[in-house]
């Protein structure tokens, strides 16, 4: 048969048929033009076996190589569940996040070195390490992540208290309406114009820089009004607004456009679902284009009514007045069909919601408390997170004394024995004996339960940099924002400054238990420290210092920062030897002499011996003699003899690089 044709019944070129019959046992020339039938018969045999054997091969490669190839991150975390783990957290929390004994959980971290106890706070790191080993992955929480989970316990904690069981209690009360926006989009002037008083001359720049909470009458009915922070730096606080309101009015100026806290507004609105109105301000400017207002609103999947869609547009001038009627009519309109929610029942103590806090320098610590249940009256007892006490005063918005607050009715209050925090929820709680220690007790142990997720630690920690936490308490907001901006400006690689904790009013015993399981700093601006708080401090090691200028504060905290610094090793090069010849050999020592090169060489120095560049030992230089009398150092060009302590390894020809280290203070890198 020709190989050619034999080529073609096996489907295969020619030239490879001719190369691959050698390999497969076949004495057939490369030049062969025919061979017999019969050998040509066991070549096709041969080669089917062969094709077969090859797809096999090919067929366990491609196995062999899908299984060493390494998984993908997706695949990984299929494999994996992903278990999301906060910056510290008790080993008890963490079996119930893994859904693992806690036995379980100890005994791995044993494994790993670690004793622990079933309430032992671990961080992240230790977590992680064991949650990889019990064949989790582990991811540490993020910021939003963890406001997140506060606030639904909070809400949880909230919808538990303000249950009802008996409807027929239930009463209607007036509706929460929160006012949000963009900075200088009008939103404390739109107050003021509906509550004809002028509070933007009061407030430092004409930006509000605390929670207010206001009444006012329409057509018989009350409606209550959110003032909320415009600046950036309040991020938080604002949000705690959209969480006690009804109604949402968002404020956009014509002259304008969409503005990052109007996005920022709207995922709040969105998020907390409420109902919202949007008021167009500025419309009495030349510059006021409201269908510019609609596009951009249109834009971010808002449409207008007018437009087709379901958000609800009002033009409105805060300055002249125009267009407020038309907003409150809105506003009645949209809290008539919320009407089944906007019920309470009055006869029940009192249950509400902190929106603004700050220490008097008159009255002490006060707080604008919103009543969201019950009725709240002078001589309550109230509990309220942190603080504790009997209600002395009551006060309207507008500074009136009043004997009691019904649902939906903000209030002034005095008498807590010590600073709320804004957000926080206050409830009126049964006078017994003892119900001081109950109280204050009850709180402690609450700070040690959210500890966990109320210590803010940096994300991305810096390779080697040392740790320094600090818990901050100022008397005004405006102190505690502006040491804070100042503190977050102090970033140095050597250094993590972590504010763990920041609020108003006096150091309290829940701050010096924080700072003990933080191992922070306690510094207060303007404030005091009771005795028995003192004693606290003491007792738990914690170190606790006050200020009254902000500037000596940041220079202690730079101080503190530099110390944690410790000391570094700094190198000089002072000279180069050239051994010329070997005097004396002894266990440890070796007198050598030799050329200075360059440099000089001074009694007491390091000595490096290089032999071919390669630094083959190190010693140290004791005794310099120059024509065989002692001296303190020698110059360049001139011959000495050295004893060098060390390894007596030196030869003839080898240099000697002389140089000295001294230990200095490191200093921040600024």
């Amino acid at each position: 048969m020709n190989v050619t044709e034999l080529a073609r019944k096996l489907k295969v070129p020619t030239k490879e048929l001719r190369i691959k019959l050698p390999q497969l046992g076949f004495d057939i020339g490369p030049r062969a033009i025919k061979i017999p039938d019969v050998q040509a018969r066991r070549v096709m045999d041969k080669w089917h076996e062969f094709i077969e054997e090859e797809k096999r091969r090919q067929a366990r490669l491609a196995k062999e190589k899908e299984e060493a190839k390494e998984p993908t991150e997706a695949e990984v975390k299929e494999a994996k569940k992903e278990v999301v783990i906060p910056s510290s957290l008790t080993v008890r929390q963490l079996a119930e996040k893994l859904n693992l004994s806690p036995v379980r959980v100890i005994n791995e971290l044993m494994k790993n070195g670690v004793i622990a106890t079933i309430n032992k706070q671990i961080d992240f790191d230790t977590a992680a390490i064991v949650t990889e080993e019990l064949g989790f992955s582990a991811k540490e929480m993020t910021d939003e992540e963890r406001e997140q989970i506060l606030a639904k316990e909070s809400q949880k904690e909230l919808a538990k208290l303000l249950e009802e069981k008996d409807k027929s209690k239930l009463k209607s009360r007036p509706p929460v309406i929160v006012v949000m926006g963009h900075v200088d989009h009008g939103k404390t002037a739109l107050l003021d114009a509906i509550r004809k008083t002028n509070v933007v001359a009061t407030e430092a720049g004409a930006i509000t820089q605390h929670i207010g909470a206001y009444q006012v009458e329409k057509k018989g009915r009350m409606i209550t009004f959110i003032d909320t922070p415009g600046h950036r730096a309040f991020r938080s606080m604002r949000a705690r607004g959209g969480q006690v309101a009804d109604i949402a009015i968002l404020v956009i100026a014509a002259d304008d456009k969409i503005q990052p806290q109007t996005l920022e507004a709207v995922k709040i609105i969105q998020q907390e679902k409420l109902s919202f109105i949007v008021a167009i301000n500025k419309i009495d400017k030349p510059e006021a284009d409201v269908e510019r207002v609609k596009k951009g609103l249109a834009e971010i999947k808002l449409v207008p009514e007018d437009w087709g869609g379901k958000v609800i547009c009002v033009p409105i001038s805060a300055k002249t007045g125009q267009g407020m009627e038309d907003l409150l009519d809105m506003i009645l309109l949209v809290a008539s069909l919320e009407k089944g929610k906007l019920l309470a029942n009055p006869d029940r103590p009192a249950v509400g919601i902190i929106i603004e806090a700050h220490l008097d320098k008159g009255e002490g610590p006060v707080a604008t408390v919103l009543v969201q249940t019950g009725t709240l009256k002078v001589g309550d007892w109230i509990s309220v997170s942190e603080a504790y006490g009997k209600i002395r005063a009551l006060k309207d918005f507008q500074g009136k004394r009043i004997d009691e607050s019904l649902p939906g009715m903000p209030a002034r209050i005095q008498g807590l024995k010590g600073l709320a925090q804004v957000g926080d929820i206050l409830k009126v709680v049964e006078y017994k004996k003892g119900i001081k220690k109950k109280i204050k007790k009850a709180n402690l142990k609450y700070q040690r339960k959210v500890f966990a997720d109320r210590l803010k630690v940096v994300k991305e920690r810096k390779a080697e940099a040392k740790d320094l936490n600090i818990i901050i308490r100022a008397d005004v907001l405006g102190s505690l924002e502006a040491i804070g901006e100042a503190l977050e400006e102090l970033e140095y690689p050597e250094i993590n400054l972590n504010i763990i904790k920041k609020g108003l009013g006096n150091i309290v015993e829940s701050d010096i238990l924080m700072a003990e399981a933080g191992q922070a700093w306690v510094i207060g601006f303007d404030v005091n420290i009771s005795p028995a708080t003192k004693e606290l401090a003491r007792e738990k090691n914690v170190e606790v210092t006050t200020y009254d200028v902000i500037y000596k504060l940041l220079d202690d905290v730079k101080k503190k920062m530099d110390s944690l610094l410790g000391t570094e090793t700094i190198r000089t090069d002072m000279g180069q030897v050239e051994v010329l010849a070997i005097f004396r050999k002894e266990a440890k020592s070796i007198i050598i002499g030799g050329r200075v090169l360059k440099g000089k060489v001074a009694k007491g120095s390091k000595i490096e011996v290089l032999r071919e560049k390669e630094i083959i030992t190190e010693g140290f230089l004791e005794q310099l003699q120059i024509n065989k009398k002692d001296v303190a150092e020698a110059t360049e060009g001139s011959e000495c003899g050295i004893k060098f302590i060390g390894k007596p390894v030196i030869e003839i020809g080898d240099i000697l690089q002389i140089y000295k280290e001294e230990e200095k203070k490191k200093k921040l890198k600024i």
